[in-house]
C-alpha cells in the first residue's frame, strides 16, 4: 500500500512539471517534435524521428518551439540525417545529448 500512495505522488508530482507526450510544430518546412519540461522545450526523440522530413542541407534549429525556449536536444534526435551539411544551434541550447548526429551507414 506504501508503495502504491509513494508511485501515484511521484507520478503526480513528476507530472505537474513534465508533459510526457510530444507534440510538433512546423517551423521552415520541417515539423519538429518536442516536448515542454517547466519553461523549457526539448527536440524530441519520439522513438520514431525528431523532426520530419528528414533534415539537409544547412539547418537553424528554432530559437522556440511551443513558446518556450528549446534548451536541449534530444539523444539521437538526428539519427539518419544523412544529408545534413551544417547545424546553425540557438544559443539557450545547453544540452546535446549522446549520438544526436551519429549517421549508420547505408
Amino acid at each position: 500500500m506504501k508503495i502504491r500512495i509513494f508511485a501515484v505522488a511521484l507520478a503526480m508530482a513528476f507530472g505537474a512539471t513534465c508533459r510526457l507526450a510530444a507534440d510538433t510544430e512546423t517551423i521552415g518546412g520541417y515539423t519538429w517534435t518536442y516536448r515542454i519540461t517547466d519553461d523549457t522545450a526539448e527536440i524530441y526523440n519520439n522513438n520514431v524521428i525528431a523532426v520530419s522530413p528528414s533534415l539537409t542541407g544547412a539547418v537553424t534549429i528554432p530559437e522556440t518551439l511551443g513558446g518556450k525556449p528549446v534548451t536541449s536536444i534530444g539523444w539521437s534526435a538526428f539519427n539518419y540525417c544523412r544529408g545534413l551539411t551544417s547545424v546553425t544551434i540557438p544559443n539557450s541550447v545547453t544540452n546535446i545529448g549522446i549520438v544526436c548526429f551519429a549517421v549508420v551507414p547505408a
